[in-house]
């Protein structure tokens, strides 16, 4: 049977002006399931530890560190036992409205998927120098109070947390290439089939039909595709592939072979393979471990 993803409970399309800060409790048999939303997302852990999964990346995350969810990207969390969190939602069109108008873009193209450099995750010890551990602290301890002001508060430590995320971002070796190219068309070509791939992975999917789809050619499409992701279009497929074989063969009783083809497989062996290549382990021993646990 299917886990729930407990954190749908939660509607990230209740802002209050943009922003939406709550607390989470995960447990190992009840990690939160792959999905995506138009927010950008801030996790900070706040006990116990995760494995964290977004689009093609996945790391490990403790007490102390914070995790940056990008606008669209397909996210999972798999706590190793049980695990509490701080969760801050910010649109984009909100953090937006803090810039100058020339910077706008900037902050959209680094919080989005498609324009994402590879910093996602800020450790413990750039959490408290950085002052996100003290915004996130205080994040919690104001939304338990009620206040005339209250609001105010709140925005301006989400602000300060956002700020403080853009400013590192941007310092990053690679942020010059997230703005080589800052157009819109592109940009939105590109979202939509890291978006298509992600609903559509188990079908058969190619650089070819994805360039008609998208009414381009199949160089131009190849090399920006590979320019945005970091990564050629086979290998992101498989990527995908093989973490949603990862998330089902952990949350449901389904058989390797049916998996594999739910995952847009039809050979077993090759499947097997390239999840040996890509996990370190077989999947029938991912099924055995998790049975084991």
């Amino acid at each position: 049977m299917e886990n729930k993803d407990i954190r749908s409970e939660q509607n990230p399309q209740a802002m209050h002006d943009g922003i939406h800060f709550f607390t989470d409790v995960l447990e190992h048999k009840s990690p939160a399931s792959p999905h995506i939303h138009q927010l950008v997302e801030l996790l900070y852990v706040t006990s116990g530890s995760a494995l964290i999964v977004s689009d093609d990346t996945q790391c490990n995350v403790s007490s102390g560190d914070m995790v940056l969810f990008r606008a669209n990207a397909v996210h999972s969390i798999y706590p190793n036992d049980k695990c509490e969190f701080s969760v801050l939602f910010i649109s984009i069109p909100h953090v937006i409205s803090y810039a100058y108008k020339e910077d706008g873009m900037r902050y959209s193209m680094l919080l989005s998927r498609f324009h994402a450099t590879n910093k996602t995750v800020w450790k413990k010890e750039e959490c408290a120098s950085l002052g996100i551990k003290e915004r996130f602290n205080e994040l919690k301890k104001l939304s338990a109070e009620s206040f005339l002001g209250k609001d105010i508060l709140m925005k301006a430590n989400a602000a300060i947390i956002i700020s403080a995320v853009l400013k590192d971002l941007s310092e990053q070796s690679n942020a010059d290439e997230v703005f080589a190219d800052s157009s819109e068309s592109l940009s939105k070509k590109m979202d939509d089939a890291i978006l298509y791939i992600n609903e559509h992975y188990s079908e058969d999917l190619t650089v070819a039909s994805m360039s008609e789809r998208l009414f381009m050619s199949y160089s131009y499409f190849s090399r920006n595709f590979k320019r945005v992701t970091g990564r050629c279009f086979k290998d992101f497929l498989n990527i995908t592939r093989i973490n949603n074989a990862e998330m089902k063969l952990r949350s449901t009783s389904k058989s390797v072979t049916q998996i594999a083809m739910e995952c847009g497989y039809n050979n077993i062996a090759y499947f097997s393979a390239m999840y040996k290549k890509l996990k370190g382990i077989s999947p029938t021993s991912a099924r055995d471990t998790e049975i084991a646990n």
